[in-house]
């Protein structure tokens, strides 16, 4: 008897080719444009501003996010995201000054904000009630395969038809893209006569005594995310100026990058089922325990043993996993029903504001000592905090299940 595959499967291939889009073009392909931009006459100090802006109007849209999605639907609103973010790339590709290159930044920092894993999360939860971390894992990968597959593809177009030519690629890709997810997804099972994968009963929210018990819970997983965005934006952000102050070749440090990039893919969907398995605590600590070793290797860099220059990479990659799949599947165990929406905000507000602010931290760092290693050893100590956050935050919502 022939099994047809389930729709919320092509739901979630939908979200990952947003993914692709949103978060892998705006937030990891991105700065491949950087050293060409500063070859035709822009200053350090100004491509990094277009870092900082689209951060900041990436919180914005992620603020938005939630009074967004209560107003349209799923559909609507991720085509809107798309829309905004090929915009954005389509006024790259137009730039002739540097307020043109700003506004291309806030734009897509818009559709990062409104288009990653706000949106994601819900869809997730709507359509599967059975392996949810899986999919949101499969979704969450889309930003690991922008990376490994578009950095070098852009880079042979931007070296070969120049800078226009890239954005305007990636301005048709994302329009694609958008017709796709316009086309494809819909907001609930019920509306194709569908239930969600898994069957009708929904997972509920562990109940507990008072909300209290609940909100603490709550806080320690915000600060945990704060922690954990400062890592994941700061760590892979270092890498090249690191190891190639560290004394390893370029060409070595670019290809474990590479590595680094084919490890987080996996790792996100690794991730996935391990928090299907393990649950919302225990699988991210586990592969969080692997990105710790990662820094420690960092910090160990000698510039002679390549193997310690992959095996930091590698672990890191595969490490940082949960700081994209676990937000929405900690959203679903501190908060339910009209909560869930807003709870997934907040914390991705929070790791995109840890990213923020505390990612000039590890240049201080070098410019005070010449080197990023304690910048790395700092990445430690924080990645150890939002482990004991998490471990902290799940410890008060047991206290406090009723039985």
């Amino acid at each position: 008897m022939d099994k047809q595959i389930h729709y919320g499967w092509l739901i979630c291939l939908s979200c990952t080719l947003l993914m692709v889009c949103t978060m892998g073009f705006c937030n990891g392909v991105f700065p491949v444009y950087l050293p060409f931009l500063e070859q035709q006459g822009m200053s350090g100090a100004q491509t990094s501003a277009l870092l900082s802006i689209r951060c900041l109007f990436g919180i914005a849209g992620m603020l938005l996010s939630e009074p967004f999605y209560r107003r349209i639907s799923m559909r609507t609103g991720l085509t809107i995201a798309c829309g905004i973010t090929a915009g954005a790339f389509f006024l790259y590709g137009t730039a002739q000054a540097t307020w043109m290159y700003d506004l291309a930044a806030a734009a897509s920092g818009i559709g990062y904000g409104l288009g990653t894993m706000v949106p994601v999360g819900i869809l997730m939860k709507r359509w599967f009630n059975k392996r949810r971390g899986i999919a949101v894992g499969i979704c969450a990968a889309g930003s690991g395969i922008s990376i490994t597959l578009f950095s070098p593809l852009i880079t042979g177009i931007i070296e070969s038809r120049g800078i226009s030519t890239a954005f305007f690629f990636q301005t048709i890709f994302i329009t694609v893209v958008g017709l796709l997810l316009f086309a494809l997804v819909r907001d609930f099972p019920a509306s194709m006569g569908l239930e969600p994968y898994g069957g009708r009963t929904c997972e509920q929210p562990q109940q507990v005594r008072s909300d209290g018990g609940r909100r603490s819970g709550a806080a320690g997983v915000l600060i945990s995310c704060f922690l954990i965005g400062a890592v994941a934006t700061s760590a892979p952000g270092h890498f090249s100026a690191h190891f190639v102050a560290q004394g390893y070749e370029m060409g070595l440090v670019s290809l474990a990058v590479s590595a680094f990039g084919l490890s987080l893919t996996l790792g996100k969907l690794a991730c996935g089922e391990l928090i299907d398995v393990l649950g919302g605590r225990n699988g991210p600590l586990v592969l969080f325990s692997a990105a710790l070793a990662g820094c420690i290797l960092c910090y160990m860099a000698d510039g002679i043993h390549g193997w310690i220059l992959f095996a930091a990479l590698i672990l890191l990659g595969a490490g940082m996993a949960p700081a994209t799949v676990g937000i929405p599947l900690w959203a679903g165990d501190f908060a339910g029903g009209t909560e869930y929406l807003r709870v997934l905000k907040w914390l991705q507000v929070s790791y995109a504001a840890g990213g923020m602010v505390l990612t000039i931290v590890p240049g201080l760092i070098f410019d005070h000592t010449g080197s990023y290693c304690l910048a790395y050893i700092m990445m430690a100590a924080f990645l150890t905090a939002a482990m004991g956050f998490l471990w902290r935050a799940y410890e008060i919502q047991k206290k406090h299940r009723t039985h």
